[in-house]
């Protein structure tokens, strides 16, 4: 029989921890600038800690170069797919300009790191973490040129660079080199860097309950793309997904696919409302789809996970 408890108990610890967050920002026990240096922390410290650890403690095969080079192009043949489903549904509800805008980059990218990780780490612990790893390194490849340009902004070669080649990417190279050379550190790194880097999973929680404390969410019923984006993008495209790799035999890993369909049905990316602040496109419309997206993963993602489970 089914046993979906694990998948639930974590969402609901998840979720508890997301309210902390939020409570500590209503009791004002922390103030709103705390989020920005939270931000920092789990990007440049926690997170690239928790990958490399990861890294050192996967044992390096050929088998898992081809499941490297299988995550590559699944993820980016599903994000042209979820890329296709944005330019035909925003054609039919005619959205134009800032709003079509964000409507097509929300439904390619979603919270890879901040609710992504944490519900991969929960769910299929380090290995899963290493297939999303290789995931947030395509998405964010074209995050910071496709998704960039669609804002009519350009950045240097350098800035461009320095976007890709972040915390998280070199952490992947070195913690490669060493899982591919089979080198170790003392132990007492080891478990350093392993549980400090285990607590980015709350430490995220945390950060997207005090994000969502900002915002007033009356204004989230009266756009209906925003529900549209939700149904398209965390339900419809990962139960097509899943449908598809059951009839097609791909020859895909178990938690290689488990884990890219679940990045593919995270809810709406931090990031793009950050640019669209910064470029003052849409900024509104990108927070309401960040509110609605975030709640409904509560439900959306339990049930994308009940659909993997029944082809394992």
């Amino acid at each position: 029989m089914l046993n979906l408890t694990p998948m639930l108990n974590q969402i609901g610890i998840l979720t508890v921890v997301g309210f902390i967050g939020l409570f500590a920002i209503k009791a004002k026990i922390v103030d709103i600038g705390f989020k920005d240096g939270l931000s920092r922390l789990i990007l440049d410290i926690t997170m690239p800690l928790l990958i490399f650890s990861t890294l050192i403690d996967t044992v390096f095969t050929t088998e898992l170069l081809k499941n490297i080079a299988a995550t590559v192009i699944f993820t980016f043949s599903s994000l042209l797919f979820l890329y296709i489903v944005a330019i035909i549904s925003s054609k039919i509800m005619n959205l134009k300009g800032d709003l079509a805008r964000i409507y097509k980059l929300h439904s390619v990218f979603g919270n890879i790191v901040f609710l992504g990780f944490p519900i991969i780490g929960s769910v299929y612990g380090k290995e899963g973490i290493f297939y999303a790893t290789i995931y947030q390194i395509c998405a964010d490849s074209l995050l910071w040129t496709l998704g960039v340009f669609s804002f009519n902004a350009e950045l240097s070669n350098k800035e461009r660079f320095r976007k890709l080649l972040n915390s998280n990417t070199i952490a992947f190279i070195i913690g490669f080199i060493f899982m591919a050379l089979s080198l170790e550190i003392p132990f007492v790194f080891k478990k350093s860097f392993a549980s400090l880097g285990g607590t980015t999973i709350y430490l995220s929680m945390i950060y997207v309950g005090i994000v969502l404390s900002q915002f007033s969410v009356k204004n989230v019923f009266k756009n209906p793309s925003v529900w549209i984006l939700t149904v398209l993008k965390m339900i419809a495209v990962p139960s097509a997904l899943v449908y598809i790799t059951l009839v097609i035999n791909f020859g895909l890993n178990c938690t290689l696919r488990g884990v890219v369909i679940l990045e593919i049905a995270t809810p709406a990316m931090v990031a793009v409302a950050m640019l669209a602040k910064k470029y003052n496109k849409g900024e509104q419309y990108a927070i309401e789809n960040l509110i609605v997206t975030t709640f409904a993963s509560i439900v959306t993602l339990p049930f994308i996970y009940y659909l993997l489970t029944l082809g394992d």
